[in-house]
């Protein structure tokens, strides 16, 4: 029985890590300036600055610094998502609140598109389904978007994972590949 058991832990590992290294392998050969995902004209200005929205969910992120720190060597600046949208907060005639969010506004420092050219944000969509117990379970398909703020342009991928800091490293990978040949 304990062999059994060892046997069904070292599978699942397996099959875990080996969707781990999908998610990323296919990341990279899908987030490509071919497939439409990275701006042709990604790095060919050198002093250009990436903008990387920030959610507020700190273990989203702390990973999403992690691999932009690990990946890419160009210039890059996070800047909050909250800040990107112009809040309406109004009160209904039952006197709930309701905030409205309008089309992006970028604070005035990161208003010059040439030094502040891409911005990446991402999609999250939630799946729900059913479990054996009746019950649901939910969770989040991140994808990656690329906003070229002076064609406005939205270069985006496809493919979408729940493992987003796959997805991110792969990015990052190839968006330094491709700022390195457009020098």
């Amino acid at each position: 029985m304990k062999l059994f058991k060892n046997i069904l832990v070292l599978l699942l590992a397996t099959i875990l890590l080996s969707s781990c290294a999908y998610d990323f392998n296919r990341g990279l050969r899908e987030f490509t300036i071919e497939n439409n995902v990275i701006p042709p004209d990604f790095g060919k200005d050198s002093t250009s600055t990436l903008i990387i929205v920030e959610r507020g969910i700190k273990r989203y992120d702390n990973n999403v610094k992690e691999q932009v720190l690990n990946e890419y060597h160009g210039n890059y600046v996070f800047i909050p998502g909250d800040s990107l949208y112009l809040k309406q907060t109004f009160r209904s005639r039952r006197g709930d609140t309701i905030v409205v969010l309008s089309d992006s506004v970028i604070l005035k420092e990161y208003m010059n598109t040439v030094k502040y050219r891409y911005l990446i944000d991402r999609e999250i969509k939630s799946i729900t389904h059913s479990t054996a117990n009746g019950g649901s379970k939910s969770f989040g398909m991140y994808k990656y978007i690329i906003l070229d703020r002076i064609t406005k342009k939205r270069y985006e991928c496809t493919y979408s994972s729940s493992r987003y800091y796959q997805l991110i490293q792969a990015l990052m990978i190839n968006l330094e590949k491709a700022r390195v040949q457009n020098k």
